[in-house]
């Protein structure tokens, strides 16, 4: 009987070019999405310096999606 190890286990699609690239892309897009979520709160907290302006465009951001769904 073969001893398989967990970490083989668990990364074994990697060993394929297509899904490590799909997999790379598609961090690269997430990370990319934060970027763009996080970007707007924090230049209004830079050029505002106020925690409730702040508040009030995380909340706008926030509603919108409620609406939208």
């Amino acid at each position: 009987m073969q001893e398989t190890s967990v970490i083989g286990t668990l990364f074994r699609s990697l060993r394929h070019r297509n899904f490590r690239l799909f997999w790379s892309g598609q961090l690269i897009s997430l990370i990319g999405t934060w970027m763009q979520n996080a970007a707007p709160a924090w230049q209004s907290a830079l050029c505002l310096e106020k925690i409730y302006r702040l508040n009030t465009h995380l909340a706008g951001n926030d509603l919108q999606v409620i609406v939208v769904v």
